[in-house]
């Protein structure tokens, strides 16, 4: 499937559309639609392809997502939050140690300076366990 049929089909599951709902989550194996879906998240001029794209990108097998963890990180820091927040997801569940770091960096200590430190123990805590 052509990567401009995928993207419409990102714009279709926006709004709804069972179908598509359905195709995405049912391929959450398949790799080369993983590629596809992560082209368009990163390259796509259309937000509503870029966010729902980012969405079906965490639900993926971890073995496919740990692949793509350095173009994952890129992605977290995207200015558009709701593409940036499914990579957070998708990095959660493969227990990326980087993402967690700018996690706490980037998006907790700016407010909860106190929250960030103590996460930043139990990060070092974790590390010193292994």
């Amino acid at each position: 499937m052509s990567v401009s049929k995928i993207e419409e089909m990102l714009i279709k599951s926006v709004h709804s559309d069972r179908n598509a709902e359905e195709f995405f989550l049912s391929n959450s194996h398949n790799e080369e639609l993983f590629y596809t879906i992560l082209e368009i998240v990163e390259n796509s001029d259309s937000g509503d392809a870029r966010m729902e794209g980012a969405y079906y990108l965490s639900t993926y097998d971890e073995n496919i997502l740990k692949k793509e963890e350095s173009r994952l990180l890129l992605l977290m820091d995207d200015e558009w939050d709701s593409v940036a927040v499914h990579i957070m997801i998708a990095l959660s569940r493969i227990r990326s140690m980087k993402a967690l770091k700018r996690i706490i960096q980037n998006r907790i200590r700016p407010t909860l300076e106190w929250e960030a430190k103590a996460l930043e123990n139990y990060v070092q805590g974790v590390k010193d366990e292994k």
